[in-house]
């Protein structure tokens, strides 16, 4: 069992971890730099799609190495996939230079996905304070977008005096990361966090079938796949938003350094919001706050699609603000859920789910804006919204709304 002294250096140095793995400085200038270096447009996309679609292949496998040989070890592997491609960045020349580097941060991204806060969540529980999880992972979520808008802004800086400086500086954030990372492992060692893993698994089955009985054939593992389908339909529907928000913004007028600088402050205040869902699952369940806040975000939606530019960021507002506290109360459910034995291997499961539907809903929404426009798009949203307030709300009577459609079609397999 962890001491005070060991458990209050775990909770600050996984915040010191969050807030330098945040720090992407590359993330709003990172388009311009592939043009500058003579990309054209359609290679760009085609790279963000090569990330994209390396993760999504990755992000199970990975997730059982998390498993298999430690989080630890997977993080660690995963920041080292970071540092090549900060490394690379500076001196990559090609269209074929780029695409390797972007395997290699798409496999870096699944090997962290998951590991890092499954790590947090056994350590805390292995000295019985993982009802502390949710206030931690709010405070570093928290702390890790202020770290993101400082970075994106500390980017455009850097961008002006010189690429190859701005990656340098990327390079150094991802080494202080690393080096936080193994404070915050030698913390979490002992008693704690993965070698309860090793001793549940001892005479465990392995990952592979262990999460397959648990998905199909436990109360909690229903519930848990129910809770992963709301959030992927939810992150399907948000994210699109997001990116397609700033083109809806500028058909109304905003000039683009208004719509940056927007973006910006809405970041840096929706990384305060976080704040708030500690104290908010501390007085009501996930299934309520979930749907509640699911409920909003369908409001706001509705509210983007009368057509008006105020009504528009008012909707905009309300996304940024709410999602976050609705993704971090559904992350707390999710490893309440879970046995130690299969929290990575679970999670990337979860999270290769998010990944595909947030791929369709980029591609739905693309789709959408041309035979809808931004009005019908953002309603068919508001739709989405409603449904996953139905799935969210069945789990406060343990999926029994939705569990006879989903155990018919198990025993039609």
């Amino acid at each position: 069992m962890l001491t005070d002294a060991q458990t209050r250096f775990l909770k600050v140095s996984y915040i010191g971890y969050v807030a330098a793995h945040r720090a992407a400085f590359d993330r709003g200038v990172l388009a311009i730099f592939l043009v500058a270096q003579g990309l054209t447009s359609g290679q760009v996309g085609m790279l963000q799609t090569i990330m994209f679609l390396t993760a999504m292949a990755t992000e199970f496998p990975t997730g059982l190495i998390g498993d298999h040989f430690g989080r630890r070890v997977s993080v660690a592997l995963g920041l080292v996939c970071r540092a090549i491609y900060c490394a690379g960045m500076t001196v990559a020349t090609s269209f074929g230079h780029f695409v390797a580097l972007f395997v290699v941060v798409g496999i870096g991204r699944s090997f962290v996905s998951g590991s890092d806060h499954a790590l947090l969540y056994d350590a805390l529980k292995a000295g019985k304070e993982n009802a502390d999880f949710l206030k931690v992972e709010a405070r570093a979520r928290s702390v890790g977008g202020i770290s993101l808008s400082l970075a994106m802004a500390g980017g455009g800086i850097l961008a002006d005096l010189s690429w190859n400086m701005l990656f340098l500086v990327y390079l150094a954030t991802t080494f202080v990361s690393m080096a936080i990372w193994a404070a915050v492992s030698l913390s979490a060692a002992g008693k704690a966090g993965e070698d309860l893993v090793r001793d549940d698994k001892k005479d465990a089955p392995k990952p592979t079938k262990q999460l397959l009985d648990f998905a199909l054939r436990t109360r909690k593992g229903r519930a848990f796949s129910l809770a992963v389908l709301g959030m992927a339909l939810m992150g399907a529907i948000v994210a699109p938003f997001y990116f397609f928000a700033q083109a809806a913004m500028a058909d109304y007028g905003l000039d683009f350094k208004i719509i940056g600088v927007l973006y910006g402050g809405i970041e840096f205040i929706a990384s305060l919001a976080v704040l708030a869902s500690a104290p908010i699952e501390r007085r009501y369940t996930f299934p309520t706050i979930g749907a509640v806040f699911c409920a909003l975000i369908a409001v706001a939606f509705f509210a983007a699609s009368f057509g008006t530019l105020p009504w528009l960021l008012v909707g905009f507002f309300l996304v940024v603000f709410t999602s976050p506290v609705f993704d971090i109360v559904a992350l707390h459910y999710l490893h309440r859920k879970l046995p130690s034995s299969i929290r990575a291997s679970a999670l990337s499961a979860g999270s290769l789910v998010l990944t595909l539907m947030i791929a369709a809903g980029y591609w739905g929404y693309g789709i959408s804006v041309d035979l809808l426009g931004n009005a019908g798009t953002f309603a068919a949203a508001g739709a989405v919204s409603l449904l996953v307030v139905v799935i969210i709300a069945s789990l406060s009577k343990g999926g029994a709304t939705l569990r006879p459609y989903i155990q018919g079609a198990l025993d039609k397999k």
